[in-house]
């Protein structure tokens, strides 16, 4: 009798030791969880959109994560509210480019890091505040080109291409930058050129004065009618484009070939700096007629050299000198960071004459300018 008990005794400690590592022998079953991994923290900002005054088109920078020979990707989370939404996933670079963002705002950004597919790593989040007002890119090389589109009788379409051709030198007792434009008018085979001086100070863009060559071919356009505008006459538009008088190169007047240079004494404050929404300054007091501008307002604009965020400067004419800015001449320019990407004019109730003079028809002028291209340090 003990011996039989003593074998079911043996039995059952051979069965729990086979349920012991089966199941556990008596214990709940559990899976083995893995070792909790801390998700590498993204390091902090290498570029300059952090504090105030930042660029209206920053680029968010940030230092790398991970090792030599991990797979790392980023996630940027961008906005205004305090926790961003996210904007970009799965990037490799450790740049983001952002904007046209609009001045004086608050934002906010962070980056979320995943190396070789791991947990994701937060950054914390960082702010900057953008900068209320711009100046303009005025350097030696520069360049932007631009295409004309002039809306009357008839639709024509030019190209017009300016360029900081020369830094240094002095033009009087001031340091001059040469700006050198071309315009070349596809409907009648026309190329003119000009240069214009500027002086650039903190304060603003300086006009010092301009000369040209006028129409380099032919020297001028047989027409059967000429124009007349607020008392003033012309051969065809182009020719009052010059008169108009530009404040950066576009649509600058043009001496002829014999005559010298035309010397702005004392300079006119073509920009005034910063260029914010508000300002307003006097650009002429006359000669040919007074003009004042003002920075209406901001807005972003999408022309064919892409996206920009710019300010809009409205131009106001007295071109008939009666002491009241003209409703009938509207000039809006707007200017970026990159230099100016838009002009819009608009000349309503010109007259078309034939040669004794006699009204043969009134139209209503829209002339634009648009950013195709542009280098800019």
């Amino acid at each position: 009798m003990k011996k039989t008990m003593r074998l079911n005794s043996m039995i059952a400690v051979l069965a729990c030791l086979v349920l012991m590592v089966v199941a556990g022998c008596g214990e709940e079953n559990k899976s083995v969880e893995p070792e909790p991994v801390t998700p590498v923290p993204v390091q902090g900002p290498s570029g300059v959109a952090l504090g105030n005054n930042v660029s209206l088109a920053p680029l968010l920078t940030w230092r790398a994560s991970g090792q030599p020979g991990d797979s790392v990707v980023y996630d940027v989370y961008f906005g205004t509210q305090t926790s961003p939404p996210r904007v970009a996933t799965a990037i490799a670079d450790t740049t983001f480019a952002v904007g046209p963002l609009f001045p004086g705002a608050r934002y906010y950004w962070a980056v979320h890091v995943r190396i070789n597919g791991g947990p994701t790593g937060k950054s914390q989040v960082w702010e900057f505040l953008t900068k209320t007002g711009i100046t303009l890119p005025i350097a030696a090389g520069n360049r932007w080109e631009y295409r004309r589109f002039i809306e009357a009788q008839e639709a024509t379409v030019s190209f017009h291409e300016i360029e900081v051709a020369q830094a240094g030198g002095t033009w009087g007792p001031l340091p001059a930058f040469v700006f050198e434009e071309h315009t070349a008018d596809l409907s009648s085979g026309t190329i003119d050129s000009s240069w214009t001086y500027y002086h650039h100070a903190d304060s603003g863009l300086f006009l010092l004065g301009y000369e040209g060559s006028g129409n380099a071919t032919p020297t001028r356009r047989v027409v059967e009618y000429d124009y007349r505008f607020n008392g003033y006459e012309f051969d065809r538009i182009e020719d009052l484009l010059r008169l108009i008088r530009a404040d950066f190169a576009v649509g600058v007047r043009s001496a002829t070939a014999s005559v010298g240079p035309i010397i702005e004494d004392p300079p006119k404050r073509a920009i005034e700096y910063p260029i914010e929404v508000g300002s307003r300054w006097t650009f002429r007091k006359g000669d040919p007629w007074p003009m004042e501008k003002e920075v209406l307002g901001y807005q972003v604009l999408t022309v064919p050299a892409g996206k920009f965020g710019a300010y809009e400067i409205r131009t106001y004419y007295d071109a008939d000198n009666d002491g009241a800015w003209d409703d009938n001449f509207i000039r809006l320019d707007y200017f970026a960071e990159q230099g100016m990407v838009k002009r819009s004019i608009t000349l309503l109730d010109l007259e078309l004459r034939d040669p004794l003079g006699n009204l043969i028809v009134i139209v209503d002028v829209y002339i634009t300018y648009e950013l195709v291209a542009y280098e800019v340090e």
